[in-house]
């Protein structure tokens, strides 16, 4: 028995040495039609389904809406393998796929406020 609860351990620690995963994050300014994209939950859903993006999030009262259209400011963290940079990613993978989501006319990407 005590070998194959050896056997299990090792097999569920077994890692790759070579991988390695970076977590980042971005804050986006949002600007959605109401009459494109549909409600706001399905933009950032839309948002959530790019190769990457782990979680998108609003910020605390930064959400509001008119009559045509839903603002809000977003939270957007990612992933980055080994060897992919920041800006390779921002440049090659999420501004390529924000310009792609259809209601989502303008974004922006906004300074995060520093940490306490």
């Amino acid at each position: 028995m005590k070998l194959i609860l050896e056997s299990w351990y090792n097999f569920i620690n077994e890692a790759d040495p070579g991988y390695e995963q970076r977590a980042s994050e971005v804050r986006l300014e949002i600007k959605v039609d109401k009459n494109l994209g549909g409600n706001i939950e399905e933009t950032l859903n839309e948002i959530r389904r790019i190769p990457g993006v782990t979680r998108v999030s609003t910020v605390p009262d930064s959400s509001h809406s008119d009559e045509n259209f839903h603002y809000a400011i977003q939270n957007c963290k990612y992933v980055l393998l080994k060897s992919e940079s920041h800006d390779t990613f921002i440049n090659n993978v999420l501004i390529p796929h924000l310009n792609k989501i259809k209601g989502l006319v303008r974004w922006k990407f906004k300074r995060s406020p520093a940490k306490k």
